[in-house]
Order: C-alpha cells, then sequence, then structure tokens
C-alpha cells in the first residue's frame, strides 16, 4: 500500500520587487511600475484587497487569484498632479497564512520646473522698437528651454543667450532681446516657449507693433505758391512743396485740385514720382483757369 501523498503546501505569496522609487516625476503626468506577485505554494493563492496609505498612490487590478507556483504582473501608479514628494505603502491581503498582509514600500518625488515670463504681451512701437524678455524658473530644479519660436523671422527678430536647448537653474533668468525692424505696418504675432514644466509646457508671449506711420498721412505740405489772381484762361505756374515723413519711399501716385466749380485745371509736370525717405522735394504744376480764382486747394 501506498503511503498517502504529502499534504499541499499552502500558498505563499513573495513580490518581486518589494519597493518602488518614483524619481523626478514631471507634474500632471501619472507614471506606473510593475511588481511581478508570486504565489510560490502548491495552492491557489487570492490576493482579495490592495490598499495603500497615501492616495496618490493606485493599483491595478485591485485583486488577484494566482495558480500554484504562477505569477501576475500588479501595476502601481503615482498621480503627480502636485508639485510634491510622498511616501507610502501598498498592503496586499490575502489567504497566505503565514503573511496575510504583505507590504511594498513606495516613494515619489515631483520635478519642481516652473517657468513663467516677465511679459506676456509686449507693446513695440517707433520709440520701443526694442524690447527684453525676460524668462525666470521660479521652481527648485532646473528648467529647460527646448525651443523659442517666431512664425515669422521677417516681421520680429530676436537675440537668444546661447542656443536651444537652454538650461535655466532654479531662481534664475535668461534673456530674450526681440526687435521690430519693420515699422511701417501695425502686426500682431505670438512667440512660443516650449519647456520641460510639466504644468505648462508652452509659454505664448503675445508681440504687437503698432505703426505710427499708418495714423498719419505719408507726406505733408510744407509750402505752396499759387497766384492770388489769375487772368481768365491765361496758364501759369504753381509751386508745391512735399516733404516725406515715413521711413521708407513714399510713391506719389497723383495730386488733386479741391475745385468744385470746374473753372480751373492743372497737371503736375511728373505726374507719377518717388519721393525719398525722409527728404522734401519742390514740384511744379501748371494750371488753367476759367473764371478769376483765388488760393484753390489741394
Amino acid at each position: 500500500m501506498k503511503p498517502p501523498p504529502p499534504p499541499l503546501a499552502p500558498p505563499k505569496l513573495a513580490l518581486e520587487p518589494d519597493s518602488l522609487e518614483f524619481a523626478d516625476v514631471e507634474l500632471g503626468t501619472q507614471p506606473a511600475k510593475i511588481v511581478r506577485v508570486m504565489n510560490q505554494g502548491d495552492q491557489t493563492l487570492n490576493v482579495s484587497s490592495i490598499v495603500f496609505d497615501n492616495t496618490a498612490f493606485s493599483a491595478s487590478p485591485t485583486d488577484l487569484s494566482i495558480s500554484p507556483k504562477g505569477g501576475a504582473d500588479l501595476t502601481i501608479s503615482f498621480d503627480a498632479s502636485e508639485r510634491a514628494s510622498g511616501r507610502g505603502t501598498a498592503i496586499l491581503n490575502s489567504d497566505d497564512p503565514s503573511r496575510p498582509r504583505a507590504t511594498i514600500s513606495l516613494s515619489a518625488t515631483t520635478r519642481d520646473c516652473n517657468l513663467v515670463a516677465s511679459q506676456y504681451t509686449l507693446q513695440f512701437n517707433e520709440s520701443d522698437p526694442e524690447i527684453t524678455l525676460f524668462l525666470t524658473n521660479l521652481g527648485s530644479d532646473t528648467c529647460n528651454v527646448q525651443s523659442i519660436d517666431l512664425p515669422d523671422l521677417t516681421t520680429f527678430t530676436m537675440t537668444l543667450p546661447s542656443a536651444a536647448p537652454i538650461a535655466v537653474a532654479a531662481g534664475e533668468s535668461i534673456a530674450v532681446n526681440l526687435s521690430w525692424p519693420e515699422r511701417l505696418t501695425s502686426v500682431i504675432e505670438t512667440l512660443s516657449i516650449a519647456s520641460d514644466d510639466p504644468a505648462e509646457p508652452t509659454l505664448e508671449v503675445q508681440l504687437v507693433g503698432w505703426s505710427y506711420f499708418e495714423s498719419r498721412p505719408c507726406v505733408e505740405i510744407i509750402y505752396s505758391s499759387f497766384f492770388d489772381y489769375t487772368p481768365v484762361g491765361s496758364v501759369a505756374s504753381a509751386v508745391l512743396g512735399l516733404h516725406n515723413l515715413s521711413p521708407a519711399d513714399c510713391e506719389l501716385v497723383s495730386i488733386s485740385f479741391l475745385d468744385t466749380t470746374g473753372m480751373i485745371t492743372g497737371q503736375m509736370r511728373e505726374p507719377k514720382t518717388t519721393l525719398d525717405e525722409g527728404l522734401s522735394r519742390q514740384f511744379e504744376w501748371q494750371t488753367q483757369t476759367q473764371g478769376a480764382l483765388r488760393d484753390p486747394g489741394l
């Protein structure tokens, strides 16, 4: 008669590893790591629940049934929704008679990079065509600025302290020098700054260039000479002096008399010409009257 088989060994829980560290976690993320839960016994191991003493940690699944000599993966996650560090313990309640409450030690640290701009709207004009923007790290860890981009480098230009990526130490700032070289037309652009700040990975700064020349004429009349009285049907000359106010050449397309009576006609000797940047020029007109007029206007 054969002896009876030895009794089956009870379920025996083992963990690999039995501690986890979540280091330098980016804010706003939920990193996860795997713990292998093994049954070294000869009977099925049942993990009835997994509880934590720190709500920043969680597990999936929350219960397990593991065959003899088998194993299962347990996923443990850390919720880095705040700038903080944390420690905790995961407790696995099972039917292992020798270890009914197995524990996993947990620790986590978040990465504290907090990049801010000195201004989020920059106003450029003729008096202030150049402005310096400062990017400051208010966190306790180094921030890495990955890129600083403008959609159109012909509208605004910028000078960086070095080529990206740029490391900004805790409490330090970097300067971005911006200029608006083309000041004849108003424009709005957006400067985009990408960094590893997990809370706000992209900063946007609005660049506004306001042109004074759009709100005033290109030229102004600096003097004019017309005959007070011109005999009917006669032809006389008129002189007009114009000054270019803008920092670019102005093209004169036409000059017309503001005469509603139709009693005076005239034409410029040069009907289309260019008035150079910042300069003045004299233009001569020929006028012919159909009646006696005094000081026709332009």
